[in-house]
């Protein structure tokens, strides 16, 4: 995965602070999606700087999707699957509806702070690294 990014900042001899401008989800048309987004968020971010770029140079980041994809997995879709894993425990025990909605939602928060304390404990060693490619 790619995207555009500019320098900010060089640290050391080989990475530098970027700054990538998020897009937001309504392509720009802000006006017709009423989400709310039409801030733009610009977010940080430390990068390998093998092509020696300099500061306010813009440059095109590269990552790995695999990573990406699988941060998203763990943050969005496990917290639901131990949701369903709750409700389905619930039933096979015969528990009344609102016991099965109780442990469903426990069932759900404690997936987040699963999610939470790894990202606490692994994020940092596992964390996605990004590497400046080319000068724009």
């Amino acid at each position: 995965m790619t995207q555009s990014a500019i320098v900010t900042k060089i640290i050391g001899n080989d990475k530098a602070e970027v700054t990538v401008e998020r897009a937001s989800a309504c392509g720009a048309n802000c006006a017709s999606c009423g989400a709310g987004c039409a801030y733009n968020k610009q977010v940080t971010a430390i990068a390998i700087n093998r092509v020696y770029a300099k500061v306010g140079d813009r440059v095109t980041l590269s990552t790995h999707s695999s990573r990406i994809i699988s941060a998203a997995l763990l943050v969005y879709i496990f917290p639901l699957v131990m949701f369903f894993a709750g409700y389905a425990l619930s039933r096979a025990l015969n528990l009344s509806e609102e016991a099965s909605v109780a442990l469903s939602l426990g069932s759900l928060f404690l997936g987040g702070v699963i999610v939470a304390l790894y990202q606490r404990f692994f994020g940092k060693k596992r964390g996605i690294s990004f590497e400046i490619i080319s000068i724009d």
